[in-house]
């Protein structure tokens, strides 16, 4: 029996952790990105692991399998999977739904359930305590991603899976230099980290409080050259404080911190159970500025219910950020998420003057993002979420008025 993993578009960061653990478990794998270089013999087991916005590409490609490999089992999983697996099942055509993260030992799991044949299509991974045993690195992929440092966030908002699907837990000093070994005996010089909340504030005594700066500090003794933290994958949440900027700034080599903002308006902020504020964000893009670095404003705009009004306030705010900050704006557009508290609203229409507002600061040069890129892809994937949420009445009028 081989794993055959899909290499898509959106799991170049999961991929190797998910071929770790087959490694480690001794089962024979091999990378795919379409059916026609496919190499299988029957019992061989398709695993495909993707984001939303890969959906309905992953969707035709499971068809495409299905007809040409059809003694052959087709899994799924990730964060779209595990929002809602029921739906994944109804709509995707795969044979089962692994919900959960895929740690140390998931390979021979999920074998013993598929060996049973049983009527239970939903696989749940159990959740462990330690994420120290899964790493990234497979020797013969070229590409050795992020070392993913938290799992789970302290934070609950409504717009995303991060804080969904597990608790708060922080790799340990030890499993992070095992990967930094790995980095050196590899020859990069250059490397990052995952977690959704670069500066995590927490009462819990059982975390490692100084971790991240004993992070970067050994990131840098181990001959890493350029260490990025603060930027993708690793944001900061408007609550980072002048000493948690001036450690980037110590030891790592981006200039740039990014920002979760989210909104320019509180109301808005209130209705994402965000627990942060517009005046928590202005103070954080401050304190950056302040310590000469540039900070990265990050939004979303077209929430589920979201007026024109507070559309405006979202814009300028930003404007202010760049003004009084320095700060570069990225904007995206909202995308309902799986197993999140929006799942299945689809996004407000942005208003004419929204839209004329953002082209003004993409010509000034402030905007770095392409929101007008986010509106395309997200009209590609629309009617195929309508679909798969059966919510084709919750969209009212066109993406732009």
């Amino acid at each position: 029996m081989k794993f055959l993993f899909y290499q898509g578009l959106t799991n170049r960061f999961t991929l190797p952790y998910l071929i770790h653990s087959a490694v480690a478990e001794g089962f024979p794998w091999s990378v795919f990105s379409n059916p026609g270089s496919v190499q299988t013999d029957a019992g061989d087991i398709f695993i495909l692991s993707f984001l939303t916005p890969e959906a309905p590409v992953v969707h035709t490609l499971i068809a495409e399998l299905k007809q040409k490999f059809p003694d052959n089992v087709i899994i799924a999983g990730g964060h779209h999977v595990s929002g809602n697996p029921q739906c994944a099942l109804n709509t995707l055509g795969i044979d089962y739904a692994v919900t959960g993260y895929a740690d140390a030992g998931w390979c021979g799991y999920v074998t013993a359930h598929v060996k049973e044949r049983g009527a239970q299509k939903i696989i749940h991974l159990p959740e462990v305590e330690s994420i120290d045993a899964l790493l990234p690195c497979v020797d013969g992929l070229s590409c050795v991603p992020p070392l993913e440092i938290q799992r789970g966030c302290g934070n609950a908002c409504a717009y995303c899976a991060a804080g969904t699907y597990h608790s708060v837990t922080q790799r340990t000093r030890y499993s992070i230099s095992e990967y930094l070994r790995y980095l050196k005996k590899r020859g990069y010089t250059r490397t990052g980290f995952v977690t959704p909340q670069a500066f995590p504030e927490t009462d819990d005594t059982s975390k490692d409080e100084n971790l991240i700066e004993w992070l970067l500090d050994e990131t840098n003794k181990s001959g890493i050259t350029h260490t990025e933290y603060g930027i993708f994958p690793s944001e900061a949440d408007p609550d980072i404080s002048k000493k948690n900027i001036g450690l980037i700034k110590k030891y790592c080599s981006n200039r740039i911190i990014t920002i979760g903002c989210q909104s320019g308006s509180d109301t808005v902020l209130q209705r994402l159970n965000r627990r942060f504020t517009t005046e928590d964000s202005e103070r954080a893009c401050a304190y950056v500025a302040e310590e000469g670095l540039r900070p990265v404003a990050d939004f979303i705009i077209g929430f589920p219910g979201e007026t024109a009004e507070e559309q405006a306030a979202t814009l300028s705010f930003a404007r202010k950020l760049v003004l009084h900050c320095r700060a570069r704006i990225q904007i995206h557009y909202f995308i309902p998420l799986p197993g999140t508290a929006l799942e299945g609203q689809m996004p407000s229409a942005l208003s004419s003057e929204a839209v004329r507002d953002m082209e003004k600061m993409r010509s000034d040069g402030c905007l770095v993002s392409d929101y007008a890129q986010h509106i395309r892809d997200f009209q590609i994937i629309k009617p195929w979420l309508e679909g798969y949420h059966n919510t084709v009445t919750l969209f009212k009028g066109d993406i732009l008025q």
